[in-house]
């Protein structure tokens, strides 16, 4: 085989654009990085040569290089949930338009074990960041003993000394909704709460029962989910 046929062969690389284009390897690599030291009309000549090749960028050669591997990588459990859920599509768009993949790991049980294997994997993959959807006590107490050498968010309302986090004030949010009620003169008030190890079900509960009692109420009947499709446990009435 000749090195001609070879080439052909081959999938292409920058050079092979470069040449098509009839511009620099620089040229080309300013054009796939979005640099703005390029013309338009320079740009469409590189991105016409890109699609006739079918050139793609070689990730790894580019990891080596900066250093970096343009990825998160997602710590989650209970995908099932729906908001455990719905906070991954939330990442993985925010992650998308900021040009960063998405490695995704499920835990196969809440543990401080599991957690550590995950995180360690992770690292592995060399992500440039983790992001820790932390719903449970048990993940946000293995995750306080962590020091992963990059950054690292946890999501939830998690309350946890040296980690940050990034969530919605569910105390205030189980406040409001129950005082709303009192204003509409209602004074018996039940409250349906998420699994007792649920942080963010935990500040709701705190929220419903700040509220009742600055009016002076006692707390109404008070439902426990399990996290499964079963019934809700009861833990008092009024």
């Amino acid at each position: 085989m000749t090195q001609k046929d070879s080439a052909r062969h081959r999938p292409p690389v920058m050079e092979d654009v470069a040449a098509k284009a009839g511009v620099s390897h620089q040229t080309v690599s300013r054009v796939i990085n979005n640099h703005p030291n390029v013309s338009a009309k320079t740009r469409t000549v590189v991105e016409a040569a890109i699609a006739e090749l079918g050139y793609r960028r070689n990730t790894a050669a580019r990891q080596l290089v900066t250093r970096r591997s343009e990825t998160f990588g997602v710590v989650a459990h209970n995908m099932e949930h729906f908001g455990p859920s719905h906070i991954l599509l939330g990442i993985q768009e925010a992650a998308h338009l900021a040009g960063y993949a998405v490695n995704t790991v499920g835990l196969p049980e809440v543990s401080e074990k599991a957690i550590n294997e995950t995180v360690e994997y992770l690292l592995a993959q060399q992500v440039d960041a983790l992001v820790v959807i932390a719903p449970q006590e048990e993940i946000v107490r293995a995750i306080e003993q962590l020091h992963p050498g990059v950054p690292m968010v946890a999501i939830g309302d998690i309350g946890a000394a040296g980690v940050q986090s990034v969530g919605v004030d569910q105390q205030r949010g189980g406040y409001l909704a129950t005082q709303h009620l009192i204003d509409q003169g209602h004074r018996n008030i039940a409250h349906i709460m998420g699994p007792t190890n649920w942080l963010d079900a935990q500040a709701r509960r705190r929220g419903w029962e700040a509220a009742l009692a600055n009016a002076g109420l006692e707390p109404g009947t008070l439902l426990v989910g399990t996290g499964a499709l079963n019934p809700a446990i009861r833990l008092g009435s009024s």
